[in-house]
């Protein structure tokens, strides 16, 4: 029997795409190992429901995490409204980027807030993770991919997000990351708050556009999990087999 999409419960069928362009395998050091598995972490996509390799781990780590954490019993990505409606449990869920092809399913989630980082949308809101505008112990689950390779200063925003969570909440992750190297930083602010780029500027998602919120900051390595853990304790899961933890999704909980 073949595996089942966590997403849209249809069976696996992955579509391969080329997504990482020359220029970034250069600046980011690829080998063509470490190319090819970046390169299936987003551009694997299910055949029916679009979803990356990148989101079909992270939904489903998402899914054990409301099982395991929450006692909320969910089918699929598509199911968590009904899920937490039939649980009679109301969670403060924060969606903190556009979940991109998981996102319209979480619409009608009862305690969702949602933002969009670096959102241009009047319409859409945006949270500065450097300095949330929520108040303490706000969420019980927050959900990120790969967002926190474009913030800047990176202490503050765990900070912030600790802050924010709820205990024995939880915040569900993805970043760019190669377990079989050290974190490289590109960019900084300096002490007068201006971007200082210590590497040539690199950008993912539209690196054509060039666009501020774009540019990287840091290129994580193995010891990410160390950072997290300053402010978190964490698990990590690596659903998907890419080598070099290409895939792994992480689960950052209050300290105990």
């Amino acid at each position: 029997m073949g595996r089942v999409c966590p997403v849209c419960k249809n069976d696996l069928h992955l579509k391969g795409r080329d997504v990482i362009p020359d220029g970034l395998s250069v600046q980011w050091r690829l080998d063509v190992q470490e190319r090819h598995a970046v390169n299936r972490r987003e551009g694997d996509i299910c055949a029916e429901c679009g979803s990356s390799l990148r989101l079909i781990a992270f939904a489903s780590v998402v899914k054990d995490v409301l099982h395991g954490r929450f006692e909320v019993e969910v089918s699929s990505w598509g199911d968590i409204p009904d899920a937490l409606r039939r649980s009679g449990k109301v969670l403060d869920i924060w969606e903190c980027n556009d979940l991109s092809v998981l996102h319209p399913y979480l619409q009608d989630t009862p305690g969702l807030v949602y933002t969009q980082y670096a959102s241009m949308l009047p319409e859409v809101p945006s949270e500065d993770l450097m300095d949330l505008g929520f108040g303490d112990n706000a969420f019980d689950l927050i959900l990120m991919t790969d967002v926190l390779e474009h913030v800047l200063d990176l202490g503050a925003a765990l900070s912030e997000m600790a802050r924010v969570l709820k205990p024995g909440g939880a915040i569900v992750l993805t970043v760019p990351v190669l377990m079989n190297r050290k974190t490289r930083q590109r960019a900084v602010l300096d002490s007068s708050g201006e971007v200082r780029t210590i590497l040539e500027p690199s950008y993912h998602g539209a690196p054509e556009d060039e666009l501020a919120d774009l540019l990287v900051a840091h290129e994580f390595g193995s010891d990410v999990t160390s950072l997290f853990q300053d402010f978190f304790d964490v698990a990590l899961h690596n659903e998907e087999d890419l080598p070099f933890g290409a895939n792994t999704v992480f689960v950052l909980t209050t300290k105990s």
